[in-house]
């Protein structure tokens, strides 16, 4: 009898554990889950807000000074490719554009935009949120346009330095979709950029010569929030 009742436990044990491993394996739907590889892909759409100094040089009597700005808002985007390790951590290689800025004064217009090539190094937390740090290359690129602007390159891209810290959160809405809501300050450095233009000589401003004129955007701090759709593979 002992030994029955011991055949009737092990049968019911191993039917209780094939139906927990059935439902790892099958989702609601019921259909059965490949196993993932750890590849994934995001697509994020941000909120930039930007803040640096435009410095102005040139030998035209009286003009010089310069602009601040703070938390500018742009609209950017990004792509991300990454790998997961070891269950918590996770690897990224990430390609984004913060958006294009226009300030226009008294017919000059000037632009500021920043596409960028980050690598990120996340860790994963049990409650869904995350930590993790950038690094890489910032392109920025300014132009200024102004009728009395007769030589010297209209666009100007530079190459800096970028780095910043990332908190986010992440929810899985199924077995393969993540919804990725991220903050990250970022740091990176503007450009220098010299154009020629033509004005009058004081006092009576009649007998025109040739002047330049310099802009130079110091660090530019990027208060960045995104959302954003994971895939794993």
């Amino acid at each position: 009898m002992k030994r029955l009742n011991f055949l009737i436990f092990g049968i019911c044990l191993m039917g209780s554990t094939a139906d927990a491993a059935q439902n790892y394996l099958i989702g609601d739907d019921r259909r059965v889950y490949e196993q993932k590889t750890g590849w994934y892909a995001t697509l994020r759409a941000e909120m930039n807000l930007l803040s640096w100094t435009n410095s102005y040089y040139s030998d035209w009597v009286g003009y010089g000074g310069s602009d601040d700005y703070s938390y500018e808002p742009v609209l950017g985007g990004s792509l991300t490719v990454g790998k997961t390790f070891s269950y918590f951590w996770r690897g990224e290689v990430e390609a984004g554009y913060t958006g294009n800025f226009m300030d226009k004064d008294s017919g000059v217009e000037f632009n500021f935009s920043t596409p960028y090539l980050l690598f990120n190094a996340l860790h994963d937390f049990n409650n869904d949120f995350y930590l993790g740090a950038s690094l890489g290359v910032a392109f920025p690129t300014t132009s200024w346009d102004w009728d009395a602007f007769i030589s010297g390159p209209r666009q100007k891209t530079s190459i800096s330095p970028m780095g910043g810290l990332i908190l986010g959160f992440s929810h899985r809405l199924d077995y393969r979709f993540i919804l990725d809501l991220r903050y990250r300050l970022a740091g990176f450095y503007g450009t220098k950029h010299t154009r020629d233009f033509e004005a009058g000589t004081p006092p009576d401003y009649l007998d025109l010569k040739q002047y330049y004129f310099q802009s130079d955007i110091g660090l530019v701090l990027d208060n960045q929030f995104s959302v954003g759709l994971r895939y794993e593979f």
